[in-house]
């Protein structure tokens, strides 16, 4: 496209960014603790990318042209709105769902949504979100290390497109109990890009990564179910060909080394059972996510107005159901898939004992911390407290919120440790 900043800048400034890096050792569903190789945020993330890209370049470029039309907002002009070469616009397309993608968790707190709500919990005049927390960090943390008594708060200078996918990757809760988040009240940079979260991304990027971040955590939240046994392959329901396939190979596999015949050591059988279960998650997860690609693929480029007026019509959703409804229809012929597999995953995953505990420690954690640090901003690290006291100093509202930007950033470990040493818990 060729204006500053580019997309490809953004991808290069997220990706050597501290809060990016941390996400390694931040929770996705199931914590380290249980099994060091269930998903992290980090695995999440490099899902989300990689199912985003997959899905535009299963896009001609002029069913893109067209989604950014019919989603462009505040006088924007996507990627594609250029004269140039079909070949500079694919890259383009690229680095913008790279950059959205690689950002859009980047605000998450430790221990997943746990952390999240009882950060919200515990200041909730603040209005804390994930997603808003993304675009702050972009905007006002990350790169706003300089001397505060220059008053310069420089941000990334990150794209408008990136910041508005990012912001709306999530489906929004019922719209008569958002709250707009502390920092925006009074921000003549978000009033002037016209940021708002209204569940739908303006370009198709962003609505490729909103759809890949749903993705993601479905075929994630199975195959990690199945790693902690969870879900049993009996509890899988009806799968389309391709993972039929993959389980009955699995069958006959199971079949021939479980054999009255076969005369081999119990220890060699567990490990020839570990295998296999390795290989069906591994197969699974592929067979899965090609699936969605394939059935999402060919409903965006065979039916590019109806899913453009599909993602309009969720946005205009009075409810989080009713926004759920819309936003399913998006993925095609894979959306009566998806319902069941949600349905299996809230009940056998979500619902887990080892999953309400570790959320029930996690929220406690998070939740103790930030009222810790909201009663004494001291401390918090030196270089959150350093900006609390500046602001506050400056008479700023946006003061206190330096102190939650200290707790969010924790990974789990950091917040583990860090409560352990302010208010003395063990929780080994």
């Amino acid at each position: 496209m060729g204006t500053p900043p580019s997309y490809a800048q953004a991808v290069d400034l997220i990706r050597s960014s501290g809060f990016f890096l941390r996400l390694a050792r931040k929770t996705q569903v199931y914590t380290p603790r249980d099994n060091p190789h269930t998903r992290m945020r980090m695995t999440h993330t490099i899902d989300v990318l990689s199912f985003a890209q997959r899905l535009i370049l299963r896009l001609p470029l002029p069913c893109i042209r067209d989604l950014d039309g019919a989603l462009a907002h505040s006088g924007l002009r996507g990627p594609c709105a250029s004269d140039s070469d079909g070949e500079a616009d694919l890259a383009e397309q690229l680095h913008l769902v790279s950059a959205i993608a690689l950002g859009h968790d980047l605000g998450h707190t430790p221990f997943g949504h746990a952390g999240e709500e009882a950060l919200r919990s515990a200041a909730p005049d603040i209005g804390f979100k994930h997603n808003w927390q993304s675009v702050r960090i972009l905007e006002r943390v990350e790169s706003s290390r300089c001397d505060y008594s220059m008053d310069r708060r420089l941000g990334m200078e990150v794209a408008w497109e990136v910041l508005d996918g990012i912001v709306n990757h999530t489906r929004r809760p019922d719209c008569s109990t958002q709250v707009t988040p502390l920092y925006l009240r009074d921000s003549p940079a978000n009033q002037r890009r016209a940021l708002e979260s209204s569940g739908i991304a303006a370009t198709a990027a962003g609505l490729a990564v909103a759809v890949a971040d749903e993705v993601a955590q479905r075929v994630g939240d199975v195959s990690d179910g199945l790693r902690q046994e969870a879900i049993a392959r009996d509890d899988l329901p009806e799968m389309p060909p391709a993972v039929r396939d993959v389980l009955e190979r699995l069958r006959r596999w199971e079949s021939a080394t479980n054999a009255p015949t076969r005369q081999t050591h119990h220890v060699a059988r567990k490990a020839e059972a570990r295998n296999r279960e390795y290989v069906l998650r591994v197969e699974l997860q592929a067979a899965l996510t090609g699936h969605y690609a394939e059935a999402v693929g060919d409903h965006w480029r065979r039916n590019t107005a109806d899913v453009a007026e599909t993602a309009l019509q969720a946005q205009r959703a009075s409810t989080a159901t009713a926004y759920r409804t819309r936003f399913r229809q998006l993925l095609g012929d894979a959306a009566d898939l998806d319902r069941r597999l949600e349905t299996m995953v809230k009940e056998r995953v979500h619902r887990h004992p080892d999953v309400i505990q570790a959320n029930r420690l996690g929220g406690r954690v998070v939740g103790e911390l930030a009222v810790a640090c909201l009663r004494e901003p001291s401390l918090a690290l030196d270089w959150y407290f350093s900006r609390y006291e500046a602001d506050r100093a400056a008479g700023s509202c946006e003061a206190r919120y330096h102190l939650i930007d200290h707790v969010a950033a924790l990974t789990d470990d950091h917040a583990l440790s860090q409560h352990h040493k302010l208010l003395g818990t063990n929780f080994d």
